[in-house]
C-alpha cells in the first residue's frame, strides 16, 4: 500500500487527507515542530497587521483575548488563503491576501503598503522572509507571539512518500530519517524545498501554491513505484 508522511496535523475533514484516501494511500500525520504561546502585553500600533500563517493568526488572537483587548484598528494582510481563512474564522476583514509565495507576495503588498508602518505577529523562530523582502520599503516592527521548537524526540514513520510543511519540519525530518536523500518529497514552498535540497536531497517537488489541495496532488501525480 503507498504511504505518505505530511509533517502537520490533519482535521478529519482535510482535503489532503480525503483526497489520499479515497486514492487508496495510507496517510501518517504528525508535526514535528512543538507549538507555545508567547505572552505579550501591548500591541504597537501600526498601519498593517500581516500575518505569516495560520497558526501566528490563532495565537495572536489568543493573546488578544488573554490581555483583554480587541483587534486593532489596522488593515489585515494574510500571506496566502490558508492564513487568509484563519482570519475570516476570527470574523476579520482581509484587506491583502498573497500567494503563499513569498517574493510575489511582498512585490504585490510592497504596492499596497509602500512607506508605512506594518506589525508582523510571528513565531520566535521566524525566518522574516516578507519583511526582508520589503526591507527599507516599509517600517517594520516584529511582536512575537508564539515560540515553535523542533521536536527532536518524534520518531518519523517510513513512508513512500514524505511531505513537508516548512523549513524547520524539513531540518527535524532530515535529522531523524534515516537516508533521507533517496526519500520522495513534496515540499510546500521554496524555503522548504532549499531546506531539503541544500542536504542533498534530489527527489524534491514543490507545490504549486501552499495548500492541502495542491500539496495532495502533487503526491497523486508521482509514480513511487
Amino acid at each position: 500500500m503507498k504511504s505518505v508522511f505530511i509533517s502537520r496535523f490533519l482535521d478529519a475533514n482535510s482535503p489532503f487527507l480525503e483526497r489520499l484516501s479515497i486514492a487508496g494511500w495510507e496517510v501518517k500525520a504528525q508535526s514535528l515542530v512543538k507549538f507555545e504561546a508567547v505572552d505579550f502585553d501591548q500591541v504597537p500600533q501600526s498601519d498593517w497587521i500581516f500575518f505569516y500563517s495560520k497558526t501566528a493568526v490563532d495565537f495572536f488572537a489568543k493573546g488578544l483575548k488573554q490581555i483583554k483587548q480587541p483587534w486593532p484598528n489596522a488593515l489585515l494582510a494574510a500571506l496566502g488563503p490558508g492564513t487568509a481563512a484563519a482570519l475570516f474564522s476570527q470574523g476579520q476583514e482581509v484587506h491583502f491576501s498573497g500567494t503563499g509565495h513569498p517574493d510575489s507576495t511582498a512585490k504585490a503588498f510592497k504596492l499596497m503598503a509602500d512607506h508605512q508602518t506594518v506589525l508582523f505577529p510571528q513565531a520566535a523562530q521566524s525566518r522574516k522572509s516578507i519583511a526582508q523582502l520589503l526591507g527599507s520599503s516599509i517600517q517594520c516592527l516584529d511582536l512575537v507571539v508564539y515560540d515553535n521548537q523542533p521536536c527532536w524526540e518524534e520518531s518519523v514513520p517510513e513512508t513512500t512518500v514524505a511531505v513537508l510543511t516548512s523549513p524547520l519540519n524539513a531540518e527535524v525530518y532530515l535529522a531523524l530519517t534515516p537516508h533521507p536523500q533517496k526519500q520522495l518529497l513534496v515540499a510546500i514552498g521554496n524555503s522548504t524545498a532549499s531546506t531539503l535540497i541544500q542536504s542533498g536531497c534530489l527527489q524534491v517537488q514543490i507545490a504549486p501554491e501552499p495548500t492541502e489541495t495542491a500539496l495532495a496532488e502533487v503526491v497523486l501525480k508521482l509514480n513511487p513505484f
